[in-house]
């Protein structure tokens, strides 16, 4: 019996470190190549061997992305690059899609990976590995985090060209006035998300186990605060709102605090993402300056992609330009307006998430099949019990406001998902029901 539960407390540690890696650590590279992304091409040679069925979402959203990529190596005999600078390998024409389709794939093994390694377990032990998994993510990397900034609020650290450890000095850049955290991925808006993604499943499974953490929330919201990220604001804001519309539909006064909260909740969502928008709106107005046209602030990222992205949707609204050639094309004439050329080797994004990219790679008709798929995985969620919805936002928001389809952590839930699907879990009641 001890043999036993020393296995099984060897796999936990194993299967502990490998979300954590694909959660925390989803942006380091070696060479080109994400770390985790390594990690699981590894792992996917060992599950191969597994004998387990393939759940029906990954084999669904795994056909999805083939298709991506079938249609793109197609579609780029007929497409026009702009490319003015010399590229590595991985990101010159095809190889770019491949390599995002690589990615895409390594989102599927960490899927399945979690749904099989929980699959065996009862639900109360998985509620309390996951407890343990996100409190690390929430006290034990956000004690470092906290640690480095406060080095060098207090110039104990420096930065280099702007840069540090965990941290990063954006003034000048970005015209931000203070130090913002990053974690380890590139910068504070994308890390600031990522903790806002952690706060909504913390949340959830904090009330599925009745434990209160007010602590652990607090941090996460220090996080993104010190990490000054819009994006993160953004979530945050939208999952309040959902949780105070759900609190009024369940009182006692439903009917009354449905008629009034709903309105009160738009209208003060829309107020205050406008005001979030608004450095966006101003950075806009800038990038009509001439003197302004080399900012890299202005004509990259998110505030040139406001403008970029909606052209090249209006000229490939059915099939898009191809999974991961955003950066290839992105310099036509014909899609910059007021824009400047960009070096192609600076590799510039739209910066605005995994559905709006879907649309500008895939078109209305990868898009429409997406959501489709994602409203199957509703419609099955909404039969256990719609207590399960948290994990559906922590799974579809974050690619709503800014993360990438080929990052790993959202893909995390849907794992958790279709565990809970095969479990036929009903959760415990709360008043925080949408529909």
């Amino acid at each position: 019996m001890s043999k036993e539960i020393s296995y099984l407390n060897k796999k936990t540690f194993i299967f502990t470190l490998i979300v954590t890696i694909c959660l925390q650590f989803t942006e380091v590279k070696i060479f080109h190549i994400k770390f985790s992304e390594i990690g699981l091409i590894i792992l996917s040679v060992f599950l191969v061997s597994n004998n387990s069925t393939i759940h029906k979402y990954i084999f669904w959203f795994s056909c999805f992305f083939v298709a991506l990529l079938a249609k793109t190596l197609v579609q780029n005999h007929f497409t026009s690059f702009f490319i003015n600078a010399p590229l590595p390998l991985l990101r010159q024409p095809y190889f770019i899609s491949i390599s995002r389709f690589i990615e895409l794939f390594c989102c599927m093994v960490f899927t399945y990976f979690v749904a099989l390694y929980l699959k065996k377990m009862p639900v109360a032990k998985v509620l309390e590995l996951l407890n343990t998994i996100l409190k690390i993510q929430i006290y034990f990397f956000s004690f470092f985090l906290v640690l480095f900034y406060a080095l060098y609020k207090v110039h104990l650290l420096s930065f280099v060209d702007h840069d540090g450890f965990l941290a990063y000095d954006p003034t000048g850049i970005y015209g931000d006035v203070s130090y913002r955290l990053k974690g380890l991925f590139v910068e504070g808006g994308p890390f600031g998300l990522f903790y806002a993604y952690l706060f909504i499943l913390y949340d959830w499974i904090l009330k599925q186990t009745g434990k209160s953490d007010l602590i652990g929330r607090l941090i996460i919201l220090l996080i993104i605060f010190l990490a000054a990220s819009k994006a993160g604001y953004s979530l945050m804001i939208v999952f309040f709102a959902i949780n105070i519309y759900g609190w009024a539909k369940n009182s006692r006064y439903a009917f009354i605090l449905k008629k009034v909260t709903l309105p009160v909740i738009l209208i003060g969502s829309v107020v205050i993402l406008f005001f979030v928008a608004t450095n966006y709106i101003d950075l806009l107005k800038e990038g009509l300056q001439p003197s302004q046209s080399t900012d890299q602030a202005i004509v990259m990222g998110r505030v040139s992609g406001m403008i970029i992205s909606p052209n090249i949707i209006m000229n490939h609204y059915l099939m898009g330009i191809g999974l991961g050639n955003y950066p290839l094309v992105r310099n036509n004439p014909l899609y910059l307006s007021y824009f400047p050329q960009i070096s192609v080797d600076l590799w510039d994004s739209s910066g605005l998430g995994g559905l709006v990219d879907l649309m500008i790679d895939g078109g209305i008709l990868f898009l429409v099949v997406f959501a489709f798929i994602f409203y199957k995985l509703y419609k099955d969620v909404k039969k256990i019990n719609k207590t399960l919805y948290p994990l559906l936002y922590s799974f579809i928001l974050p690619f709503v406001f800014g993360v990438q389809l080929y990052y790993l952590y959202p893909w995390f839930s849907l794992g958790l998902i279709i565990y809970f699907l095969q479990q036929k879990y009903v959760p415990k009641p709360q008043l925080n029901e949408l529909i």
